[in-house]
């Protein structure tokens, strides 16, 4: 049985190739590793594990020759030595199922036109990483809270019977309420059983506050110029 960990990486690894071929990555793969032909676009890794299993011979064997710099180590469980240097640590989180008859109306929209998500980049910080090609991704919607101005937002993006929540920001009161909101917009917009995703801090901290579980741990690794 595929543990709720696991669909969050699986999703996480759907998510990442579909913003890295926007970018003119190839993807590459091994048994227990995902990577790309060149380097990840910023914020992205150029490889992520796909199992706890992972042993060092194999990713060093996976890595060599690449221009690999960023790891996601989706479970923790790489000892990578002094050659690479952890940059953050984060948890993955899963939300159940909301009951569809207890949902409130949130009010989001999806991002339809570049104009738009010229908006939304710039606000996000997210300016020459999510290209405007994203609009057209089948299973990915960007939304923004409705108003005047963008104040708060998020992508999903769906993969088998999950969907990923990434890239959330928000600001002023929406903030209090952002994480409760994701959940209603899922399941007033699309069809799933499993919301996933990873985050860490505040950000964390008030995900788990609104009812998100945390369900394994996860690192960041860059790999030194050496």
């Amino acid at each position: 049985m595929t543990s709720k960990q696991e669909l969050a990486v699986m999703n996480n690894v759907v998510w990442c190739g579909i913003i890295s071929k926007l970018h003119g990555c190839r993807i590459r793969s091994g048994n227990n590793l995902w990577g790309l032909d060149k380097k990840a676009p910023t914020y992205y890794p150029d490889v992520i594990t796909l199992s706890n299993d992972v042993c060092n011979d194999e990713f060093f064997n996976f890595i060599e020759d690449s221009e690999a710099e960023f790891i996601k180590d989706s479970f923790s469980s790489l000892k990578l030595g002094d050659n690479f240097d952890l940059l953050y640590e984060a948890s993955w989180i899963y939300h159940k199922p909301a009951i569809v008859e207890d949902i409130e109306k949130a009010a989001y929209r999806r991002i339809i036109s570049e104009e738009e998500l010229q908006c939304w980049t710039s606000v996000s910080g997210l300016n020459g990483i999510l290209l405007p090609d994203i609009l057209f991704q089948p299973d990915v919607v960007v939304y923004a809270k409705e108003g005047d101005e963008i104040t708060a937002g998020f992508i999903a993006n769906v993969s088998g019977d999950t969907i990923g929540v990434s890239n959330v920001f928000s600001s002023g009161n929406a903030a209090a309420s952002i994480w409760r909101d994701i959940v209603h917009v899922i399941r007033q917009n699309h069809v799933g059983k499993h919301l996933v995703g990873y985050e860490q801090d505040e950000n964390l901290s008030a995900a788990v506050a609104a009812g998100w579980e945390n369900v394994g741990y996860l690192s960041v690794w860059r790999k030194r110029n050496l």
